[in-house]
């Protein structure tokens, strides 16, 4: 019987969801068969999250989870962006094999693999091991939740609990549906409040041909529905002589019935490839879905704390312009609140922003200080209640 494996990855990050599908493909490719309990597999690996202190305690949960239910002799593996965020959070699992995000390939001396990890495409849909065939719900499932201390109805709480809980589904994950395609890893940003480029390192874009290439791959497998998946997509190319207008130019030039996710484009693109990129954008509108623009704040002092390289009035002038020249597209964004040193002020002034520009959604996100963080540095932190009101604030505007 071949071997198996269980791959997790909570929900929230699409490139770290990605990154669990690639293991999951790869260990597929390989041989080995998928089961969604971590007590049947023989090899269990969690893709971890360290962006928010909510998102590591996750992870941290979900590793306990598969190491208390491993069976005898499972290797168990954790890589993903806490690897590096945090790694003392991780020394408690001296038993564990600790693979950063960019050395996924130590997996094919584990494995013994005949295919390597390397020869995997970043990209695809994000297979839901929740749904994998054959594994409807029974009693002798059931008994994979089972422990010696644990009753049968505290198991079974568990266990529907877990049911009930996988079908929550995060805005940040797209479905099945939709096929990702990874354009690059890491970030140059400067955000202050951000530990993703503690966790990823620094910006490496694949070449254009070879997203290119992935992007028909997606076409030829069925997919109609894509997303660009980077930390910040529209910095793509910096680091390779190339930029995110030359990509696009490259994928709208591919004839064929699809429709486009801009994923997390921050502003400053905007303004810096003007009416190159706005212009782009007009001519294949039937071809965009949605364009997610992470936006964070409306006051210009909390933005220049938060290091980030535009300014409210950016935000206006590209907002209006997007509406303008791109009517029926879908425009998304993020707002960070209780950042250190916010005042009434600077939340009025974030609330005075999404008033006009009428985002179709809106994510709000409560600060939390990051290990590694310039922002942790800082002075005059927001108290959580304060941060909670803040947070309420900004939702009675019709935000969600």
């Amino acid at each position: 019987m071949a071997s198996r494996f269980y791959v997790c990855c909570r929900k929230g990050c699409p490139r770290r969801s990605l990154d669990a599908a690639r293991v999951f493909r790869y260990l597929e490719a390989n041989g080995w068969r998928a089961t969604r309990y971590s007590a049947r597999a023989d090899i269990v690996v969690v893709v971890t999250c360290g962006g928010f202190q909510q998102t590591e305690e996750r992870s941290l949960l979900t590793i306990r989870d598969a190491a208390r239910h491993a069976r005898p002799g499972a290797h168990i593996v954790i890589s993903g962006c806490l690897t590096r965020i945090d790694p003392d959070a991780l020394a408690a699992f001296s038993d564990a094999t600790i693979i950063h995000p960019e050395e996924m390939s130590q997996l094919d001396g584990i494995i013994s693999a005949t295919v390597p990890f390397d020869s995997i495409p970043f990209a695809g849909s994000i297979p839901d091991v929740q749904d994998l065939k054959g594994d409807g719900f029974s009693l002798a499932r059931l008994r994979d939740e089972f422990s010696p201390t644990r009753s049968f109805v505290r198991s079974a709480f568990t266990y529907l609990y877990r049911k009930v809980v996988s079908l929550r589904k995060s805005w940040d994950v797209f479905p099945a549906s939709v096929f990702n395609v990874m354009i690059a890893r890491g970030c140059n940003g400067h955000c202050t409040y951000c530990a993703i480029r503690v966790g990823t390192g620094p910006l490496v874009s694949r070449p254009i041909e070879d997203v290119v290439a992935t992007f028909r791959q997606g076409l030829a497998e069925g997919y109609h529905r894509f997303v660009l998946i980077a930390e910040d997509v529209g910095s793509y190319g910096v680091d390779i002589g190339t930029n995110l207008v030359e990509l696009l130019q490259a994928i709208f030039a591919i004839e064929s019935d699809y429709e486009l996710i801009l994923n997390d484009c921050n502003i400053q693109w905007f303004v810096e490839y003007g009416d190159s990129l706005m212009s782009l954008l007009e001519q294949n509108r039937d071809r965009l879905a949605d364009i997610r623009i992470p936006v964070q704040s409306g006051s210009d002092r909390m933005l220049r704390l938060m290091g980030r390289r535009y300014r409210s009035e950016d935000i206006r002038q590209v907002v209006g312009a997007l509406r303008e020249r791109l009517p029926g597209v879908s425009l998304k964004t993020h707002v960070l609140v209780g950042f250190p040193g916010e005042t009434e002020e600077d939340v009025s002034a974030t609330v005075q922003l999404l008033s006009e520009a009428c985002f179709d959604a809106v994510k709000l996100y409560c600060y939390e200080e990051r290990p590694g963080t310039p922002a942790a540095r800082l002075p005059d932190k927001v108290p959580d209640a304060v941060k909670r009101q803040r947070y309420r604030r900004l939702a009675a505007y019709g935000v969600r």
